[in-house]
């Protein structure tokens, strides 16, 4: 396995953690709007990752893996797992090099948010979601998901941006995994 490879698994433990980290940071603060700046996060990361291994399924295989933290994390709802896989599997979908330019990775964040959305009305039958229906998926999925494409052009560029500085940076192969190991280890403590 190629140090790109170890490379991409240590930033999937970055993502989940992240992801919890800012998520619980907000909720402390009595924050809104949450979903956007956690998507713009998880997008930086993708962009980041994509930008160092542009292959097919890793963005799937990163996605599993922070999805994973959330459940270690004690986010049991099918729908924030189906989110995180969602932006994953979008990413993975395009395998033309080069395909993923801010633009492109910034829309990812919509079939997230109607992944979730859709889990949680239909699938869970969570109340405000199931009650609401449609017209509260529509509005999720096109204010709280278009805020979220908007801070993801900046954390999309970012990310593309800091993987041609990984790529050219020679990492040795015990760093990514040594943060591997410490990003489950601190999934443990968190």
């Amino acid at each position: 396995m190629s140090n790109r490879w170890f490379t991409v698994l240590a930033l999937a433990p970055l993502w989940g953690i992240g992801e919890i980290l800012i998520w619980n940071g907000m909720a402390a603060l009595g924050l809104g709007m949450k979903s956007p700046v956690v998507s713009a996060w998880g997008i930086l990361i993708l962009a980041l990752a994509r930008g160092i291994l542009p292959r097919p399924g890793s963005s799937s295989l990163m996605a599993l893996v922070a999805a994973s933290y959330k459940l270690f994390a004690g986010v049991t709802f099918p729908c924030a797992f189906a989110a995180v896989m969602a932006v994953g599997i979008f990413f993975d979908t395009e395998k033309r090099p080069g395909w993923i330019r801010t633009p492109i990775a910034a829309l990812s964040v919509y079939p997230s948010f109607l992944a979730f959305a859709l889990i949680a009305a239909y699938g869970l039958r969570l109340g405000f979601w199931a009650e609401g229906g449609l017209p509260n998926i529509l509005r999720y999925v096109l204010v709280n998901g278009s805020w979220a494409a908007l801070f993801s052009l900046g954390t999309a560029a970012l990310g593309f941006f800091l993987s041609r500085l990984v790529k050219k940076a020679d990492i040795p192969f015990w760093v990514p995994v040594g943060l591997c190991g410490a990003g489950w280890l601190l999934a443990i403590f968190l």
